[in-house]
């Protein structure tokens, strides 16, 4: 069978820009079905999320906030951080154990068009409600009304709006996201939004807002911005590693992620969170001079590495197998760790004194 003809894992044939990626797979696999696999795999997809300490974290705190129906929750963290992620299992955690909690995503927009009627019609999208036609009052209105009646059928009488790319917010967003929590509140139902925002544009949002006069949006929403943890330890890559040994894929299978890779060498004991100390070695050699022992390194490059070596370790996969000793500098290499920590380490204020390694 060709490339060309080619079916992916549902029955259908692949898009001709799938075969390029198709066939690189198949050389790396040496074997059709794998290749097929590996299209979808969650790892190399980053469709599914593995929960960490930073997670954890954000869920802690967050949840708090809800418990006390306080409104200013806010978080910053550096690009790369993985603060989308996190806000995308922080929803999943709510569900889970707040079952029924109305929870609202919302994405700033980083290029806005500078109108009310805009700003509401983004955020009936938000809502999930369908109709977003009508004057600019109506589609205000039609945001509360569906707030409401989410809480009141949650029989929490609170809704959680996550707010991602807070640092895109203007002054009118704050002004008008103040406005609906008063008229939800003055219907006895709280709004609770947790705003993740891109340090250091977050704090300087902050301080626009003190130069704007707006003391009063300051107190509602965001009187401390608390940081958003990063890795900064060798638990953090123990923790994601081990995750990776015992995920499996496909969803129903046995296979372990690692597994999936290195099926040879996962039968003869091999196990990708007994390298965590490896990989840290290498984080180390390549963190910026100065920042040794108080720096962190950002999510979406450490994963970048993981998946790095594991397709690069694959093509070695075998019942003798043993990592070679510069597979570790060669991922964090590739995914550009060495230059996400020299920016990271340049934008924090003061180094963190509570970093353990």
């Amino acid at each position: 069978m060709t490339t060309e003809n080619a079916s992916a894992p549902n029955g259908g044939k692949l898009a001709a820009s799938e075969i390029a990626k198709f066939t690189m797979y198949t050389e790396i696999f040496g074997n059709r079905e794998r290749a097929e696999l590996a299209m979808h795999h969650p790892l190399l997809n980053e469709t599914e999320v593995l929960q960490t300490r930073p997670i954890r974290d954000l869920f802690k705190t967050v949840k708090l906030h809800v418990m006390l129906h306080e409104t200013g929750c806010c978080f910053s963290a550096p690009s790369g951080s993985g603060k989308s992620t996190a806000l995308e299992m922080l929803v999943a955690l709510l569900h889970m154990q707040l079952p029924g909690l109305p929870v609202y995503m919302h994405l700033t927009l980083n290029h806005q068009i500078p109108s009310i009627r805009a700003f509401f019609k983004h955020f009936l999208v938000t809502v999930n409600h369908p109709e977003r036609k009508g004057e600019t009052s109506d589609i205000r209105q039609r945001v509360v009304d569906c707030i409401v009646d989410d809480a009141r059928i949650s029989g929490f009488d609170m809704a959680v709006l996550i707010i991602d790319e807070a640092q895109a917010m203007s002054f009118q967003d704050f002004k008008f996201l103040k406005d609906i929590g008063n008229q939800l509140r003055d219907k006895h139902v709280s709004l609770i939004p947790v705003l993740m925002g891109q340090h250091p544009e977050m704090e300087e949002v902050r301080e626009g807002l003190k130069r704007n006069r707006g003391l009063h949006l300051i107190a509602r929403f965001c009187m401390h911005i608390t940081p958003f943890s990063s890795f900064d330890r060798e638990d953090d890559l123990v923790e994601i590693m081990r995750g990776i040994d015992h995920t499996c894929y496909p969803t129903g299978s046995e296979i372990s992620w690692t597994a999936f890779f290195l099926p040879l060498a996962w039968q003869h004991g091999f196990r990708i969170e007994n390298e965590a100390h490896n990989f840290m070695l290498a984080i180390l050699d390549a963190a910026p001079s100065g920042a040794k022992g108080t720096f962190c390194f950002p999510a979406r490059q450490t994963f970048f590495a993981i998946r790095r070596f594991l397709l690069s370790v694959s093509r070695l996969d075998g019942p003798d197998f043993r990592v070679p000793p510069d597979a570790w500098q060669v991922a964090v290499f590739d995914a550009g760790l060495d230059e996400a920590m020299r920016l990271i380490h340049s934008e924090r204020p003061e180094s963190n004194p509570n970093v353990e390694t």
